[in-house]
């Protein structure tokens, strides 16, 4: 018992002494793109799309108002093409019929003049958040795991000595910093690196759309429930593909009428290139073969599967932040209760 005591107080100063400073320093040196406050929605994806980036913050003068990103832009965009009473909020009650587009706002430049500033985290995937490069690990973790918030957070801004803006810091920067340090964790907790993902808590239900659902309607599921990435399934419920943020990567005014294709054909085609398979876990996988796939995967989710590859759930970057943030706060992950 005095041995197990031992190992968790050990992660935890572990995990308190590593400051955000830290994790930065591990990285390669990322030029931080920001987006001006009075920049158009056509500036905006020009800029993500010139930098091959997702999101970035927009800042007037010093002044960090909050993150856009392609979720954002995207489902603005779905808002303004989809048919129906000017500013009504289109939701997609049947993922499988397809919405009605106006098709003259294709060809209107109209949306695409709108100021980003006005979209700032309409996905509310993305809160205004910064940390200090000297912020502890554990701050990080807490900041970055959504537990308890009513709001979700991808990345957040990290400020230097001089309050400046001095980098990004995502979960997935801590999902890495938690691969390279699994040896650790199992010699401090050795079962829980070996503990099964069903019995920690990390799978959740799943959202599944079939291949063919229009790509219009994906993009409202995603807006609506305010996730950054879904299933796409054949008739059986088997895992085709994974669609996501990530697809996106690229998308300028010129290439918004992919949004009339169907899921797969735009997956198909692509913008940039074809899209990996999605990732995948058994039933029975342990943390280190969870934390191992998705971190050198980079990806911020992956899906767990049946032997006839049938989805049963889904594990993504917060759930394991939020196992990490148990462990570096009390020394041993919350008790789960089944929903």
């Amino acid at each position: 018992m005095a041995t197990a005591s031992v190992g968790r107080n050990a992660w935890q100063e572990l995990c308190a002494h590593t400051t955000v400073r830290t994790l930065e320093a591990k990285q390669a040196p990322r030029p931080v793109v920001c987006i001006n406050a009075d920049a158009t929605v056509r500036m905006c994806m020009e800029t993500l799309a010139e930098n091959n980036i997702l999101s970035a913050p927009v800042v007037r003068g010093r002044e960090i108002l909050g993150f856009v990103d392609v979720i954002d832009l995207m489902g603005a965009g779905v808002r303004a093409f989809c048919a129906g009473s000017p500013g009504e909020e289109t939701r997609c009650k049947a993922p499988q019929q397809r919405i009605p587009v106006d098709e003259a706002l294709f060809r209107s430049a109209k949306f695409f003049q709108t100021k980003v500033v006005d979209l700032i985290n309409l996905s509310g995937l993305d809160f205004p958040v910064t940390v200090r490069n000297e912020d502890s690990l554990v701050t990080a973790i807490r900041l970055l795991s959504n537990v308890g918030k009513p709001f979700f957070l991808h990345r957040a801004v990290v400020l230097n000595d001089d309050e400046e803006v001095a980098g990004i810091l995502s979960q997935t920067d801590i999902v890495e910093w938690l691969r390279e340090h699994l040896d650790q964790l199992e010699r401090a907790i050795p079962e829980l690196v070996t503990a099964d993902i069903y019995k920690l808590g990390l799978v959740h239900a799943c959202i599944t759309l079939h291949v063919d659902a229009p790509l219009l309607n994906v993009f409202s599921v995603l807006f609506d429930n305010r996730v950054s990435g879904v299933a796409l399934v054949d008739r059986e419920g088997r895992l085709v593909a994974n669609i996501s943020a990530t697809d996106f990567t690229g998308i300028i005014p010129s290439l918004f009428p992919v949004l009339q294709e169907s899921a797969l054909l735009f997956l198909t085609k692509g913008l940039q290139s074809l899209p990996r398979a999605p990732v995948t876990a058994q039933p029975h996988a342990t943390l280190r073969e969870a934390v191992t796939s998705i971190s050198i995967a980079h990806v911020h989710r992956i899906y767990v599967v049946d032997r006839a590859a049938r989805v049963l759930g889904v594990i993504s970057l917060s759930d394991i932040l939020a196992l990490l943030c148990d462990l570096a706060e009390k020394g041993t992950p919350a008790a789960k209760t089944a929903d």
